[in-house]
């Protein structure tokens, strides 16, 4: 899988569903727009069943944190919208990493050139 350099990065989300009785049956749904379009950008399911999704940046090139995005987006299920969160100030992109911690806090690290 190969990224296009200066892209534009797309704002699209979907739910993939794969049914562990029936692997086989699995079902792609289109969700509301993120408020950004990102490339390199890491999502983990939160405890209370939200996906986050921080960094990437807006034009797709590796090793470059230029057009950052530095607004981590929240996406909740059960109204399909997305919520904006508190900035963070250091770029996360391409080699970052998000992880779900036991305590249910979430860990973002890596990136920033």
């Amino acid at each position: 899988w190969t990224q296009q350099q200066n892209q534009p990065r797309t704002s699209l989300s979907r739910v993939i569903e794969i049914d562990a009785r029936n692997p086989a049956a699995i079902t792609t749904s289109f969700k509301s727009d993120m408020n950004f379009g990102r490339g390199f950008q890491n999502a983990v399911l939160g405890v209370d069943g939200k996906v986050y999704v921080f960094g990437g940046h807006q034009n797709g090139n590796q090793f470059d944190d230029d057009q950052s995005i530095l607004t981590p987006e929240a996406w909740d299920p059960k109204t399909d919208t997305w919520e904006l969160l508190t900035d963070m100030q250091t770029p996360r992109n391409y080699h970052a990493s998000a992880i779900l911690m036991q305590d249910g806090r979430i860990f973002v690290g890596g990136g920033g050139l």
